[in-house]
Parts: structure tokens; C-alpha cells; sequence
């Protein structure tokens, strides 16, 4: 967002500025009824600062480069910082700087928020102040912003306002450039019972040998960083307090793989009204789910892990296959829709094609498997674990604030 033209700036009085021509009009006006000639030169006289004021507003702004920075990954019920770079390549220095940034919900959980003069699709607005950037300086400066519900969401247009130095002007341009953001389901916490669970279902699988960047066992030492070592094994309260670089050592290491399969169904012709509201809440926990599990793996990998999304438009990703793993993820996650028809069997034969031997599979479904049988081959469903989220066993390996969504017009089914 950096500008080689000077945009088009726009100049309009403040109310103080405004407030101050009344005055010298109605002095003007009083100074010639009278016949008072020094009024008069007094009120000529007071006009020069406020074109003054005027044009160091237009120049001062004309000469400012600006850049919004983004983070890459985002997730619902929580803040993340937006941060605003601005740099002065004019004659002098300014003061009181702001910038308006306006953030709209573009896609939401089950479809495409639309504009109108009642609904424009403002989720807030931005605002950072900049209190002096002086000249051919850079400052940075961040304001917080709280995705309420995942989707994607548009930041842009911006202005910048500049009323130095007395404001009695103002004078702003447009950023017409906009940046969208995938925020991703909001994240929970991997109960201890999901690593009993995992290793339940490996046993009987071979697990192979492990190979850098996998999961580890029996740790039991500490030494300092050798070429060719794996950066995700380096321990960074060690390097902290040695200074140099220092990695964790392990005596034997296994891979583990695992596939989740999540089949977001929340049928209008099963069920309406609460019911169905119910059963897009599960789909919400699903989801949810599979971004906390997508998380820990991106801090720690523990072999190859696939994703399988069985919604509107089925996707199946692969951490072995798939460049920037973690980001696809997130942004199918963040846009996945609710199904409203028998998806699953397609997205079976998908993940099917991609696991391999010694992979353990999860279908976590808002229905019942018995309901899913029906629909869907008996033998694509051997071998899988199936969890649902409103069981027990769900709450054992999951925890997470209890999600409750109202029935509106832009969530009910059509």
C-alpha cells in the first residue's frame, strides 16, 4: 500500500474551524458598519493563519507512505493485534496522525454476508493515532480488533486524517487498497484422554521409525546444536540461558499418522427449528475441534496428519502432499459450510486414497453413525473411529466453551 503519486487529498473545515470564520465574519461585518478600520485589518490579518493552516494540513499529507501488516492466522472469540506502519517523506514533521480502518464480515459461517443500507456488513472500525512522526522517520503503531465468529473478513477502505497544526483544517485521503483475512474456528484444549485415544488406535498398527521434525520419546538429555539438527527440536529455554542454540536429544522415536474425517450435516429436512440450530452448534464444536488438533500439530508434528472436510465442497489435505499445510487448513476450516446432503461416502474414498497402512481414522459427524450407515457404504466406515459431539467421550478428549447460536435470518436453512 505504499504510493510513487501523491494521492488525492480532500481539505474541509473543522468545527473550530468553522467556528473561527463566524467570528471574524461577524467582526467583518460589525468593523464596516461602523466604519472601524483597524477591525478590518484585524480581521484580514487572522485570516493568514488559518491559510496557513490549511495548506501545512494538504502538504503534511501528501507526503506520508502507509502499509496495514496482517497476521496470517486468526481464530474466532479471540483478538489479535492490527498493526499500521506509517512514513513521513515530507518537509516537516507531523502531529496527530490518524488512521480510520473500516472491517466488514464478508463470508460467514454459512454464506456470504450481503450489503445493504440496513446491514452494510460493518463488524467495527479501526482506529490508530500516530502523535509525531517526524521527518523520513517510520512509526508503528496497532489497534485490537475481536472476531466474534470465524469466516472472512475484509479490512479496507482506510482514510488518513491530518489536522496539523491548529486544526482548524482538515485534510485526508482514501486507502482504496482492502486485505482479507481468514479467521478460523476458535480454538479449545486437547484433553489428556486425546493421546490415550490415539494410541488406542494405533495399537496393532506398526508404527514407523521416526524421521526429523516427528514426534519423540523417551527424551533424556539436552545438548548443543549440531548441523543438519531439526529446528523444531531446539529448546528454547536452554538457548535462552546458554546463548547458544541448544536441542533436545531423544533415546527412540515413532511417527504417528492420523486422519480426521469431519462430516458437517445439519439437515433442514431432519430436523428445523431448535433442533437444527443444535445441530450447527455441533457442527461449530467440529470444527473447533479440528483447529485445536490442526494447532498442536503445527507446534509440535507428530507424523502426517490429513483433513478431510465433508461440507458444501468436500477437501481433503495432506501435511506430506500440501505446501503451507497449516494455512490451507485454517482457511478451509474458516469457510467451511454445513452439509445439507450425504457428502461423506466421497470424502471417505478421498482420505482413503491418501492414508496409509498404519493410519488411524476419526469421523467426527453432527449425526449418528446408524443415520450416516444408511447413506453411505458399510465398508467405507470400517476401521473408523466415530465421535459425536454432544457424547461423553466427546467432552473426555475436548474441552471448550459451550457454543450456542441463535436462529437468524442469514443462519437458517433455505
Amino acid at each position: 500500500m505504499e504510493f510513487k503519486y501523491f494521492p488525492r487529498v480532500r481539505s474541509s473545515l473543522t468545527i473550530e474551524g468553522l467556528a473561527l470564520i463566524i467570528i471574524l465574519g461577524f467582526v467583518a461585518v460589525c468593523s464596516v458598519l461602523r466604519n472601524v478600520n483597524l477591525l478590518v485589518m484585524v480581521t484580514g490579518m487572522m485570516m493568514m493563519p488559518l491559510l496557513l493552516c490549511w495548506r501545512i494540513s494538504r502538504t503534511g499529507i501528501r507526503h506520508v507512505i502507509v502499509d496495514r501488516i496482517l497476521f496470517n492466522r486468526a481464530h474466532a472469540n479471540a483478538s489479535v493485534n492490527i498493526q499500521w506502519k506509517i512514513t513521513n517523506a515530507g518537509p516537516i514533521d507531523l502531529y496527530r496522525m490518524k488512521i480510520v480502518d473500516n472491517v466488514r464480515h464478508i463470508f460467514s459461517r454459512n454464506g456470504e454476508v450481503k450489503y445493504s443500507r440496513k446491514r452494510s456488513g460493518v463488524a467495527g472500525q479501526g482506529q490508530v493515532t500516530f502523535e509525531k512522526v517526524a521527518i523520513n522517520e517510520s512509526r508503528y503503531v496497532s489497534y485490537q480488533i475481536h472476531f466474534s465468529e470465524r469466516g472472512i473478513y475484509e479490512f479496507g477502505p482506510a482514510y488518513v486524517e491530518n489536522r496539523f497544526p491548529l486544526g482548524l483544517f482538515k485534510s485526508w485521503f482514501s486507502l482504496r487498497d482492502k486485505h482479507q483475512i481468514h479467521v478460523a474456528p476458535k480454538l479449545g484444549e486437547l484433553a489428556p484422554d486425546w493421546i490415550s485415544l490415539l494410541m488406542s488406535l494405533t495399537q496393532g498398527t506398526s508404527l514407523k521409525s521416526g524421521r526429523k521434525g516427528m514426534m519423540e520419546e523417551d527424551f533424556f538429555a539436552i545438548r548443543e546444536w549440531r548441523s543438519g539438527d531439526n529446528k523444531r527440536k531446539i529448546h528454547w529455554r536452554s538457548t535462552a540461558k546458554f546463548g547458544e542454540p541448544m536441542v533436545k536429544q531423544y533415546d527412540r522415536s515413532t511417527e504417528q499418522n492420523l486422519a480426521i474425517v469431519l462430516d458437517l450435516v445439519a439437515d433442514s429436512g431432519l430436523a428445523s427449528g431448535i433442533e437444527f440450530n443444535q445441530m450447527a452448534a455441533n457442527c461449530e464444536k467440529v470444527l473447533s475441534f479440528a483447529a485445536t488438533v490442526v494447532s498442536n500439530w503445527a507446534d509440535q508434528p507428530f507424523g502426517q496428519l490429513i483433513v478431510a472436510v465433508s461440507d458444501l465442497d468436500s477437501k481433503v489435505l495432506n501435511s506430506n502432499t500440501e505446501n503451507e499445510f497449516i494455512a490451507k487448513a485454517m482457511r478451509s476450516l474458516a469457510v467451511a459450510q454445513n452439509g445439507y446432503g450425504n457428502r461423506l461416502a466421497g470424502t471417505l474414498k478421498k482420505t482413503a486414497d491418501l492414508t496409509p497402512p498404519n493410519c488411524a481414522t476419526i469421523v467426527i459427524s453432527s449425526r449418528s453413525r446408524s443415520d450416516a450407515e444408511q447413506q453411505t457404504d458399510a465398508q467405507l466406515l470400517n476401521g473408523t473411529h466415530w465421535i459425536q459431539p454432544h457424547d461423553a467421550a466427546f467432552g473426555q478428549i475436548f474441552r471448550s466453551e459451550e457454543i450456542e447460536l441463535s436462529l437468524e435470518s442469514e443462519f437458517a436453512p433455505t
